[in-house]
């Protein structure tokens, strides 16, 4: 029936969405875990293509690099191989480069 179709249309956005704000959360360790992390990568993509959070995902990423990358204490070779898997992450998320604009 319609009501059942639109409820579970509604279910999986929903889920979609949960799943995204909690890989949002978890961005800065599926950078540094790439590319062991690449199923969680695809998967955070395939959601996305649903939700079409892009932009809460790039503010996200944008946070949690300051918060955790951008500090005095840093290693300049880790913020080399964090940025060039940031670039790797997010060409697999988003091929068109959209999101590392």
């Amino acid at each position: 029936s319609y009501e059942a179709e639109a409820w579970s249309s509604r279910l999986d956005y929903c889920t979609s969405e949960c799943f995204c704000i909690i890989r949002m959360d978890e961005i800065f360790d599926l950078v540094t875990d790439y590319p062991d992390s690449s199923p969680a990568v695809v998967e955070l993509r395939d959601v996305l293509e649903r939700t079409r959070m892009h932009g809460q995902l790039g503010k996200a990423l944008r946070a949690s690099l300051t918060r955790r990358l951008i500090h005095p204490g840093a290693n300049t070779s880790q913020i080399i191989d964090v940025y060039i898997n940031t670039i790797k992450v997010m060409r697999e998320i988003d091929p068109s480069d959209r999101l590392l604009e």
